[in-house]
């Protein structure tokens, strides 16, 4: 009996290289941070290992690990050294050979499933397009992507669902599929685990894992999420100062308790005392198939408060917010802003009602012409309110998220990924808005950039009128705004969570550090 190609590559000498950089030098460019130089980076990667690379925003981790399979972003130069792919030279390579290796021996998995899917075709035909061997037969690329839906817990294979039926955690692991369904030499994940709720993350690093080991192949993790990575990493890339480590990322400690504590209980902010801002009642949505994805859900929100929507990936939070900007032609239900009720519908909402409430998305950067300077994006949010657009109007925007006046002339394409989260939240302020939509503004942020976004919330949160609904799977940002806590479950609200309240046994993906004890507080994480 032949050996399979996995045996193959598991029975090749283990102390051989899968992939391997010699005195790399190169010059990452970014017009924030300016021109970075690496000098003399060296790695090599182990089949069956997993390595993370780390580092702060804007640092050039994606733009290093595209040059580094041979596709050249153009603020990367490579100065010299060598990049082997086995023994196989890629910067020696010409273009064509290189885009041969791409998706065969190279995987690449995306942290944006915006860039990777096409919204005009079900997601189970692209992804079973580009996984797998070109001669490996159609019906087996499609018994091993059902294995990897059944795995990571994907839903919709049989139903053919198109991206926008998914949620983005669900999109996440769609595109983790991938994985599954090839036999690389090298497989690079960016931000993996960015839009995954924290008790699937372990597990989906834990599967990649085994499977990486399963085919012999060497992973690369681009990652602000360390943590989550300190029992499966085998060595860390720190390219804050071009540091590479062979040991371990440390493992974060959990938050002590006393062993009498008893369940813990939500710490949130401050609750306001007037009217609703936002009020909705009885909202049902349901999928083109009858399916439903939102059963009943009411809820409201006050002049400066905010309320936290909590729940796994496809439980209907992305749902709520595209429901209140009447995006979802059949949702059934009542929606009032400022005690007046808004069609449920967008095309039959005046101006003025549209405005009443601003959307800031996930990845802001996305969403904006890179043409269009934040000057002109701002002045036109301003006109269109019928507010002074003035120079000093721009600025005073700016400001108001800790952007330079300077910053005035950039566009989204000169920013980094933070700061564009904060012109995002620019623009939603310059319209006025009654209500700030957050769904997920600090999930593919660094730490650092995390606290200033969630910090200018926070401070607008407390000193304006305005209301906000935050979605988030972080749980430090939620105990940094919310002043209550909705928590959702296959579209059914499972509780409130107010201070003090318990969660529900399904809420485990809300962790420690937002939580105090019966004996006391205990510190957020922010």
């Amino acid at each position: 009996m032949k050996p399979t190609s996995s045996e193959q590559k598991s029975a090749a000498d283990v102390t051989a290289n899968a992939f391997e950089v010699k005195d790399l030098s190169a010059v990452i460019s970014n017009s924030t941070t300016g021109a970075r130089r690496i000098e003399k980076l060296s790695l090599a990667l182990k089949p069956g290992t997993l390595s993370t690379m780390i580092g702060p925003s804007g640092v050039g981790k994606t733009s290093l690990c595209l040059a580094l399979m041979g596709w050249m972003r153009p603020n990367v130069r490579i100065l010299g050294g060598e990049v082997l792919l086995g023994t196989q030279p890629l910067l020696q390579m010409q273009q064509r050979q290189r885009q041969s290796l791409w998706g065969r021996e190279i995987l690449y998995v995306p942290q944006s499933s915006a860039t990777a899917l096409v919204a005009s075709r079900n997601v189970v035909s692209q992804i079973a397009e580009f996984a797998g061997d070109t001669a490996q037969e159609r019906n087996e690329r499609l018994r091993l992507l059902q294995a990897a839906f059944d795995r990571l817990e994907v839903p919709g294979f049989q139903e053919g669902r198109y991206p926008h039926q998914y949620s983005g955690g669900q999109l996440q692991r769609v595109l983790i599929s991938l994985v599954f369904c090839a036999t690389p030499r090298l497989i690079i994940l960016d931000e993996p685990t960015t839009a995954l709720q924290p008790d699937l993350k372990a597990g989906v690093m834990q599967d990649i894992k085994a499977r990486i080991e399963e085919i012999g192949a060497a992973a690369l993790v681009i990652s602000h999420e360390l943590p989550f990575f300190a029992e499966c990493s085998d060595q860390t890339i720190d390219l804050s100062g071009f540091v590479v480590s062979d040991r371990k990322p440390e493992p974060v400690s959990p938050t002590e308790q006393p062993a009498t504590a008893t369940r813990p209980t939500l710490q949130l902010a401050p609750k306001p005392v007037d009217q609703p801002r936002l009020r909705v009642a009885g909202l049902c949505v349901n999928a083109q198939n009858g399916r439903p994805l939102l059963r009943n859900v009411g809820f409201q929100v006050r002049p400066g408060s905010c309320l936290g929507i909590v729940g796994p990936s496809g439980a209907g939070k992305t749902t709520i917010l595209r429901s209140l900007l009447g995006q979802h032609g059949d949702a059934k239900g009542t929606i009032e802003v400022d005690g007046e009720r808004l069609p449920l519908h967008y095309s039959r909402r005046t101006v003025e009602q549209r405005r009443q409430l601003e959307y800031v998305p996930q990845s802001v950067k996305l969403h904006l012409n890179p043409s269009l300077s934040a000057d002109y994006l701002i002045r036109r949010r301003l006109r269109q309110a019928g507010r002074n657009h003035s120079a000093d109007a721009v600025a005073d925007i700016l400001g108001k998220v800790l952007l330079p006046e300077d910053y005035r002339h950039k566009t989204s394409a000169e920013l980094s990924g933070g700061e564009c989260q904060r012109l995002g939240i620019a623009l939603a302020l310059a319209s006025g808005p009654s209500l700030l939509l957050l769904d997920e503004v600090t999930a593919s942020l660094d730490p650092e950039n995390a606290r200033i976004v969630a910090d200018i919330l926070g401070r607008h949160r407390e000193r304006g009128n305005i209301g906000m609904l935050l979605v988030s799977h972080q749980p430090e940002i939620v105990a940094r705004l919310a002043s209550d806590v909705l928590e959702l479950r296959d579209g059914q609200v499972v509780q409130p969570i107010g201070d003090g309240q318990q969660p529900s046994t399904s809420g485990h993906y809300l962790s420690a550090p937002i939580f105090k004890s019966e004996s006391g507080p205990q510190q957020c994480a922010l």
